[in-house]
């Protein structure tokens, strides 16, 4: 199955594809705007994708927040667009884990800015896939 993982930050989008045997690479950051969704789903479209995963940013005891609510508003918007399902997951610390991979690949701050996005999103579709594969062999 292919599966889109988007990261959605108030001024970027970062979009992440699974590949064949669930190997998930980074695709490309979009910019926050009124094509975003148009956007979206032309890779939905271009990909032959059939889910879409995106990051739901719980606080630590899973309370919703701003940012949660402005992201659930997204979804929503998001479901009324694709014809495919658009669910939600927990994406607590991928940018933080994102941006630590970066500074040990050792890219420059510029680098980093320009992929943290896509890499975030890279982390929640992998451990996205992770978890709907322990549930499936377990």
């Amino acid at each position: 199955m292919r599966v889109l993982g988007l990261d959605v930050g108030s001024r970027r989008i970062g979009v992440a594809v699974s590949e064949v045997a669930d190997v998930v690479v980074p695709v490309c950051v979009i910019n926050r705007g009124p094509r975003e969704m148009e956007q979206i789903a032309a890779m939905v479209r271009e990909r032959d994708i059939e889910l879409v995963v995106v990051g739901l940013p719980t606080g630590r005891n899973g309370e919703i927040g701003p940012q949660a609510r402005a992201v659930l508003e997204f979804v929503e918007a998001l479901r009324s667009v694709l014809k495919i399902p658009v669910e939600t997951w927990d994406e607590s610390f991928t940018t933080a884990e994102a941006e630590e991979l970066l500074i040990e690949a050792d890219l420059s701050r510029a680098k980093r800015r320009r992929v943290l996005d896509a890499a975030a999103a890279v982390i929640l579709l992998q451990s996205y896939l992770e978890s709907v594969r322990s549930k499936r062999s377990g």
